[in-house]
């Protein structure tokens, strides 16, 4: 086994139960390693033509291993999510441009939906008051 396949071995069985950061803090944790373990699928291609990997956002490079340890010191939530969107969308682009496509860390990733998450989706209009 190499490096990068340990690396992913370790995100893919990450308990977050030990991680040391308040409740609400430990979505963008995930969300962080979910990142990272993409950018390690994307690992063959770095350096390569199109030259967008490793991904660069708002003039940084980000690394798995930056990935791993990002975190959101002097920016707001609102801010920390921006960046992590902006290297999400990034990513699956990179992915798309050479036809791949990424896969989650299994049930560390399985968030119990399916589609888009419910603070997104639109609800159906078939609601009967009182049900």
């Amino acid at each position: 086994m190499n490096v990068t396949e340990k690396f992913m071995k370790e995100l893919e069985n990450r308990d977050y139960g030990d991680v040391k950061v308040p409740v609400h803090l430990i979505h963008f944790v995930r969300w962080r390693d979910r990142l990272a373990y993409y950018s390690l699928q994307l690992r063959p291609f770095f350096y390569q033509e199109p030259w967008d990997l490793p991904i660069e956002v708002e003039g940084r490079r980000y690394t798995p291993a930056d990935l791993t340890t990002l975190q959101g010191r002097g920016m707001t939530p609102v801010e920390f999510y921006n960046l992590l969107t902006d290297i999400e969308v990034a990513l699956i682009e990179a992915a798309a441009r050479r036809g791949l496509s990424l896969r989650k860390r299994g049930k560390v990733d399985d968030d119990g939906h399916t589609g888009a998450h419910p603070q997104r989706q639109k609800h159906g209009g078939n609601w009967a008051l009182g049900e």
